[in-house]
């Protein structure tokens, strides 16, 4: 009986024992798995608070953002300090819309003040339509030193407002006083021709890029359009002494200037670049007018009056000139004009030389001129007013593709002051009159040189009134000094209608060599006058 009731004591104490243990387990086990949720709701809330405080930091930064624009506190940096960092900003930072109908000009111009007040050197536009409406005396966007200007391509468009010309000269990007380091690329610059033809002003400029004083300025990949005024890049001024040093103008667009511009009719004279420097490099660049029908060109691609002037690469096509070469109001000295295509274009050059500056060294070499116009292909009379020292024209083709013609023309190279001219294995094609005609002057003594040049079916015009219509070289006015003509072909497609006299001879001669060309279908080879 005892050891009955001793088993059931036992047992009910086990029971118990079972029974506390496994509360003591059991809670346990909860209370880790509490510590857990615990652990990861206080992960969550931590993460939830730091998204809130990127998020309060976001919201901050645009408050502060507008707060620049509105109050136009500059302080970029705080804003976006990688840019600043990078030595660049953004116009957009500055309030610009970009929306091509309200003015940007005054939130860029506060873009371009706080560059030059913090040596921040890049300043960025998006590929955006600018509106400039407003000036300050005249000018859009100033200019000052070590700031390169750059652009999201052809979408990144500055467009002048309307109406502009009728009361001044707008200038896009200048600066009156001297600046250097200077760059601009990816732009498209939009002068808004058709709504700003100013009918009753003759010669209204409208310069796009442009400093009177000027070092290390460089253009590359810039479209210019529309422009109704005089000069879209003008860089120096009509100081004796050059004030402007190391121009690069690269890989640009030139469209639509002058009376390229729809309706522009009373604009008569325009260059695309002006440039009165040391050391220009022009290369690459295209210049297109569209086709005027019933009207002259008037506009010059590119006018130089510039020392070591390096001209390559360049396409012109519909203009006036190809070339202004130009000493009026400083030297213009050791310059080359190469590998450039002319198309539909009436002069590939034309000289300028006043004020006994100084032309010197100039080639004219290897470039392709094809004209619809007839008329001289080198215009160096009419404003020639002091010698020209040297003049190279080698290696270039020159043809007329119009219809033949019945009225005067001039010869493609006419020539009256000229120390040293060289006219050298080049094609004359087509040409409705001859090649040259030199006219030298009392008291100057020139010494030409003609070699190598192929004189194809030229003298092509039915009009008979004048001697130069159908001779190849003449040479004429008061005495020569040395002459060479040496190794040409003049050929005719047949006997009538072309070239009739190879060379004619109207004044002396120091020394003279005629050497050995040769005349196919040429009724009179020399005609020596004064021998």
């Amino acid at each position: 009986m005892k050891n009955r009731n001793l088993n059931k004591l036992i047992f009910i104490i086990m029971a118990i024992l079972i029974v506390f243990f496994s509360f003591l387990i059991n809670n346990s086990f909860f209370s880790m798995l509490e510590k857990k949720e615990v652990s990861n709701l206080h992960q969550v809330n931590e993460f939830k608070a730091k998204a809130d405080v990127s998020r309060d930091s976001e919201i901050k930064d645009e408050q502060q953002l507008k707060i620049v624009k509105e109050n136009n506190v500059l302080d970029i940096a705080k804003i976006e300090p990688k840019a600043a960092q990078e030595n660049t900003i953004y116009v957009s930072q500055f309030g610009v819309r970009g929306d091509g109908k309200t003015d940007d000009a005054p939130a860029i111009r506060k873009a371009i003040q706080y560059a030059r007040d913090n040596k921040i050197s890049k300043i960025v536009f998006d590929a955006k339509t600018y509106l400039l409406s407003s000036t300050v005396n005249g000018i859009y966007l100033p200019l000052y030193s070590n700031l390169t200007f750059i652009g999201k391509g052809e979408k990144t468009v500055l467009l002048q407002a309307g109406g502009k010309l009728e009361n001044g000269d707008p200038k896009i990007f200048f600066s009156e006083d001297y600046v250097e380091n200077i760059g601009f690329s990816n732009l498209t610059i939009d002068l808004n021709g058709t709504a700003n033809l100013c009918p009753q002003v003759i010669k209204r400029a409208n310069i796009a890029i442009g400093a009177k004083r000027a070092r290390n300025v460089n253009i590359s990949k810039i479209i210019f359009k529309n422009n109704a005024g005089r000069q879209t890049i003008m860089l120096g001024s009509s100081l004796k002494n050059k004030g402007v040093f190391d121009v690069v103008v690269s890989n640009c667009k030139f469209i639509n200037v002058g009376n390229g511009v729809k309706g522009n009719n009373i604009q008569t004279d325009h260059s695309c670049i002006y440039v009165v420097a040391e050391r220009f490099t022009c290369n690459n660049n295209t210049f297109y007018n569209p086709p005027i029908s019933n009207q002259l060109p008037v506009s010059t691609a590119i006018e130089s009056h510039s020392d070591f002037a390096r001209v390559e690469g360049n396409t012109i096509s519909n203009f006036k000139n190809a070339f202004n070469i130009v000493a009026t109001v400083s030297s213009h000295v050791n310059s080359s004009y190469r590998n450039n295509t002319c198309n539909n274009v009436m002069r590939l050059a034309e000289f300028w030389v006043w004020n006994n500056n100084t032309m010197d060294n100039i080639i004219i070499e290897n470039n392709k001129l094809t004209q619809i116009i007839p008329t001289e292909a080198f215009s160096l009379t009419k404003q020639v007013k002091t010698p020209i020292n040297n003049l190279v024209i080698s290696q270039n083709y020159i043809e007329y593709v119009g219809s033949r013609s019945s009225k005067y023309s001039f010869p493609s190279i006419i020539s009256a002051s000229i120390k040293n001219l060289t006219i050298e294995n080049n094609v004359f094609k087509n040409l409705p009159s001859g090649v040259l005609l030199s006219t030298s002057k009392v008291g100057e003594t020139p010494k030409i040189t003609i070699t190598g040049n192929k004189v194809i079916d030229c003298g092509n015009t039915n009009a008979n009134n004048s001697i130069t219509y159908h001779t190849a070289f003449l040479l004429n006015g008061t005495d020569g000094g040395e002459l060479l003509i040496d190794g040409n072909t003049i050929q005719n497609s047949s006997d009538k209608g072309f070239i009739e006299r190879g060379v004619i001879l109207d004044n002396n001669w120091r020394r003279k060599n005629l050497g050995s060309n040769v005349y196919d279908k040429v009724s009179s080879k020399i005609l020596d006058n004064r021998k």
